[in-house]
């Protein structure tokens, strides 16, 4: 992400009941997995030139839609060493929970089943999709043979689970879409020439419209 500061960054967030939290430990900017093959950016700073991770995307593909049940996804990807989770029994929610390795959460190991509530989907052969299975918060996107990666074992974490002061923290922001050609017309219309004549309300739907938007 080209907007981040070059410093080393921490964010944080987790599920909606919160029985699932997770830390993203982001290194210094020369620490940081370049990509050869990622597009370099074109507006904004560049930094030094390079495109590094994390990617902050916005996803357009079906499959992404279908699960989160929103119009489009969103995922931050980088490599696991940098996520630690932190999952609480949901018999327990009062306790402070433990801490599991990345890989037993995006691929769920059968002691994460058994005693924390992260549930998986396989939606498709070697793709796995974590959610919170008493919120029903998605979580994260895995797949098997990330191991081969040249980044080492990749994680996509749903940015909307980041906590408000995560996501409005200093150069957080999205830098890209995929899965563009997947996309729903209307959806990628709004995406790009923004939402002109859409109605701003100030709350519920029903509610005061908020004028000057």
């Amino acid at each position: 992400m080209a907007f981040l500061p070059t410093s080393p960054v921490t964010l944080e967030g987790g599920c909606m009941c919160k029985a699932v939290r997770y830390t993203v430990k982001i290194p210094a900017l020369k620490e940081r997995p370049i990509s050869a093959k990622a597009v370099t950016y074109h507006y904004g700073k560049k930094l030094d030139g390079l495109t590094r991770m994390p990617f902050v995307t916005i996803d357009h593909c079906e499959s992404c839609r279908l699960s989160c049940g929103g119009l489009v996804q969103s995922w931050m990807i980088m490599p696991q060493p940098w996520v630690t989770f932190h999952l609480k029994n949901p018999t327990q929610m009062s306790s402070s929970g433990r801490e599991y390795s990345t890989k037993d959460v995006i691929m769920p190991s059968k002691e994460v089943l058994d005693s924390t509530t992260v549930r998986s989907y396989k939606s498709s052969e070697d793709v796995h999709r974590t959610f919170c299975g008493t919120c029903g918060s998605t979580l994260t996107y895995g797949f098997d043979g990330n191991e081969t990666s040249p980044y080492g074992p990749i994680l996509d974490l749903t940015v909307g689970t980041l906590d408000r002061e995560s996501l409005e923290s200093d150069g957080f922001r999205v830098d890209r879409q995929g899965w563009w050609d997947d996309g729903i017309c209307w959806i990628r219309d709004l995406f790009r020439n923004c939402d002109d004549g859409i109605v701003v309300n100030k709350e519920t739907v029903t509610g005061p419209i908020v004028e000057g938007v």
